[in-house]
């Protein structure tokens, strides 16, 4: 015997989502092209602003020589809601003689070397002064383009569900009406005297199956899906472990300044919770005398323990640097998440995967 609704040589499926008319239950098509040309806009706004900036200074800067005013520490909040940043107020005057006040973030590397009432080079645009920022423009960077990229594909592809999914609704309301006039008539036709008996109420399943809709996935795909994941977590937890171990191992400790304090709340849509993120930014130097910045994320407790400018203990490695840490942190909860993440979403492929295999062979052992 075969499993229930799977015919010998049928591979099996997973629903996605169905729906027929007069369910109730339209494609969710233009709420989802709705949300997508949300966010391609903002894609779209915001970059599309910093790329006509950045290429205005490119194509029409001039170079001058600013005074630096204040230099402005804006620590991160408590409560996690905003970001440290470094800026500077600073004046300058244009070739036409006009004094221009502006305000400019900056890298905390550029903040550290720049002193109040120092000097400070300025980048302006000659037809519009007030478009100007701290060094030089350097142009627009290839990551713009991308974004931009991703930016109007988002947005297409959220004005094509979209379209679809009003001519959906408009298909689904036809498709009612044209179902309901029949039916109606073949009721009238069936109460009429002498007319032959039949199952109306089958018809009128027959003709909406006709029109139902689904989208499903084949399991094998599902359980492809839940392989690849699986290996790509447990291969980075597999990457952190020897890293984790190659510091301890190798490992130096050296003195560094907390420059960057950022949190990043992610949502979680099925549980309908949020989860905040904290990092510490940081700069140390090598025995070397080289220059090297990191990040890593840490707990809240030591989030709201430490604070910008402040000293922090980082370890390294002497013969690759870029890969540091906090000597105070805690690794083993990150390298543990992506094993058992993986082990899990991997033992779910195989399952899955073991049961689509056992499925197809079942109607060839009951021949």
């Amino acid at each position: 015997m075969s499993p229930i609704g799977i015919e010998p040589g049928q591979q099996e499926e997973i629903t996605l989502w169905s729906w027929r008319p007069g369910s109730g239950r339209p494609p969710p098509l233009r709420l989802i092209g709705g949300l997508l040309l949300v966010v391609g806009s903002v894609f779209l706004l915001v970059m599309g602003n910093i790329a006509y900036e950045e290429h205005r200074l490119a194509l029409e800067g001039k170079l001058t020589d600013g005074i630096v005013i204040k230099k402005v520490l804006n620590q991160a909040s408590d409560n996690g809601t905003s970001n440290t940043s470094y800026a500077v107020d600073y004046t300058f005057t244009t070739a036409e003689g006009r004094k221009i006040t502006g305000e400019n973030t900056v890298d905390p590397d550029v903040w550290d070397q720049l002193k109040e009432g120092g000097p400070v080079q300025i980048d302006y645009a000659a037809s519009k002064p007030e478009l100007n920022q701290v060094g030089p423009a350097r142009g627009n960077s290839w990551w713009e383009f991308l974004v931009l990229g991703v930016g109007v594909g988002i947005w297409l592809l959220g004005a094509i569900v979209l379209v679809k999914g009003v001519r959906a609704r408009s298909s689904a309301q036809a498709g009612i009406t044209s179902l309901t006039a029949p039916v109606e008539a073949r009721a009238q036709a069936e109460r009429s005297p002498g007319a032959p008996s039949s199952s109306f109420a089958s018809t009128g399943m027959v003709t909406q199956r006709s029109f139902a809709k689904k989208i499903v996935i084949p399991k094998a795909a599902v359980s492809g899906i839940l392989l690849l994941i699986g290996a790509i977590f447990l291969l980075v937890a597999l990457f952190d472990w020897r890293h984790e171990q190659a510091l301890r191992a190798e490992g130096r400790t050296a003195t560094g300044i907390v420059l960057t304090k950022s949190s990043k709340v992610e949502d979680n849509y099925q549980n309908n919770t949020q989860r905040t993120h904290y990092y510490v930014g940081y700069r140390f130097t090598t025995e070397d005398g080289t220059s090297i910045r990191g990040s890593e994320e840490v707990n809240w407790p030591s989030w709201t323990s430490i604070q910008e400018r402040d000293p922090v203990q980082i370890i390294y490695l002497p013969r690759q640097p870029s890969k540091n840490r906090l000597a105070t942190d805690a690794p083993d909860f990150g390298l543990w998440l992506s094993a058992v993440l993986g082990g899990l979403l991997s033992v779910g492929g195989v399952i899955l995967l073991g049961r689509g295999a056992l499925s197809s062979r079942r109607p060839a052992l009951h021949r």
